[in-house]
């Protein structure tokens, strides 16, 4: 499993959190925190590109998500789009 600290835009700022990860055949699954959230996700790996999607449990309902990312020999960078508008994650602190 593959572990990655990450930078999180999101439309109420920038937050520090984690993302975990296995890649096995064409099947990624893993793990993403940040703020008080955890959800765990399930997709596609293609290479160095990712498509996986989960639900963030939160105190204002369940918020379901999809992301696309790469990663690379410098980490992982991508993008969310949530019903609360759209998210970035990158292990790149200026990103």
């Amino acid at each position: 499993m593959a572990s990655f600290d990450v930078f999180v835009r999101t439309p109420l700022g920038r937050y520090q959190g984690t993302i975990s990860l296995s890649i096995d055949g064409g099947v990624v699954t893993g793990e993403a925190a940040f703020m008080v959230f955890t959800t765990s996700f399930s997709g596609t790996a293609s290479g160095n590109d990712l498509a996986f999607s989960g639900i963030f449990g939160t105190p204002a309902g369940n918020v379901p998500y999809s992301a696309k990312a790469v990663l690379s020999e410098s980490g992982i960078e991508g993008s969310l789009d949530t019903q609360l508008g759209p998210m970035t994650f990158s292990s790149k602190e200026g990103k």
